[in-house]
């Protein structure tokens, strides 16, 4: 069996990888999950499983926030831009994978996170037309 630190650490990978699909990712996660978890510590391993997505997640939005780049790289960082086009994407993956639950769209599940993607770069796109200068 696999620690929990080890299980963190293949969650880590598996979503830091981002070569699987939403269904496909959280099927994963589960199965090296079940696998190495004793069933009484099923509900310890799920809180870890949302620990690691939800810090990763954080980590991008605190670096996004602070927004200050170095001299090497000035947009790294990007700020307020890169976390309204976040929040658009969790809101447009929230609408599409509701959509799919309420009509039963089983096409549509595997292209929920590329198309939430697409419309986040799209309002990126637009809000850094919007917006004015200073708030980058």
């Amino acid at each position: 069996r696999l620690t929990n630190s080890e299980v963190l650490a293949l969650c880590k990978i598996l979503l830091d990888s981002r070569a699987f699909t939403k269904t496909e990712m959280s099927t994963l996660i589960d199965k090296v999950v079940s696998c190495s978890v004793p069933q009484t510590n099923q509900k310890l391993a799920d809180v870890i499983s949302a620990a690691a997505f939800i810090g990763l997640i954080a980590a991008f939005i605190a670096r996004a926030i602070a927004g200050v780049g170095t001299k090497e790289d000035p947009a790294d960082g990007a700020g307020v831009l890169s976390v309204l086009t976040l929040i658009i994407a969790i809101v447009l993956m929230v609408i599409l994978t509701k959509l799919c639950e309420r009509f039963k769209l089983r096409w549509l599940e595997n292209f929920t996170m590329p198309f939430s993607m697409l419309g986040a770069m799209g309002a990126a796109i637009l809000l850094t037309n919007l917006l004015p200068a200073d708030v980058f």
